[in-house]
């Protein structure tokens, strides 16, 4: 069996003398290319390994091979998108009804506002939303609360007022998600009633 004198293409490195079946091993393998020169044992030119017939065959099924693997799309990466964009689509598309329930339970002259007697306002806990210095502010009962602090408040003043109900007064520039804060207060400290007004 013949040798062959191989030496990677464009670098300076030292040849070394192979038999063909370990030059087509290293075809297949992808470890030399078709630009890699090689000559036989005592020629004198360097030649590349398209430039002999003896390994024509296996660089045409490397090529195939490899054409093969490119007609494999990875969809994982598309799939993984889809999934974002279809969460993201949801999420905006509940927050956009929650504004606007929001807004029409505000606006909406035709709703009926149930009405209370002072009498029976002195009764429940009340609390307040400001917007002060850019800052929101609770108030209940007319002390400023953290709003960390809201739900073990708001069961201290239903302790002491022996009611579970709630009168909640917030002008137009409170955020939304301070009067969020508040219901979920209210729902932690077991409030049965929650009735919103808007300051005027």
């Amino acid at each position: 069996m013949s040798l062959w004198d191989l030496k990677n293409h464009g670098t300076d490195s030292k040849s070394i003398l192979l038999e063909s079946i370990e030059i087509q091993d290293l075809i297949v393998s992808g470890l030399i290319s078709i630009h890699d020169e090689i000559r036989k044992e005592g020629e004198i030119v360097w030649k590349t390994l398209q430039d002999y017939p003896e390994f024509e065959e296996v660089l045409s099924s490397k090529s195939t091979i490899k054409h093969e693997d490119d007609d494999n799309i990875d969809m994982n990466a598309l799939i993984d998108v889809c999934l974002v964009l279809l969460v993201f689509f949801i999420l905006l598309t509940s927050y956009a009804k929650l504004v606007q329930h929001l807004e029409a339970a505000k606006t909406n002259p035709d709703s009926k506002i149930p009405s209370i007697s002072t009498s029976q306002a002195d009764q429940k806990t009340k609390v307040v939303i400001k917007k002060e210095g850019g800052k929101t502010i609770f108030y209940i009962n007319e002390q400023p609360v953290e709003s960390n602090n809201l739900t073990s408040a708001l069961k201290a003043s239903a302790r002491k007022l022996k009611s579970k109900d709630l009168i909640l007064y917030y002008s137009d520039d409170v955020p939304y998600q301070a009067v969020i804060s508040i219901q979920d207060a209210a729902r932690a400290a077991d409030f049965q009633q929650i009735l919103q007004a808007l300051e005027k």
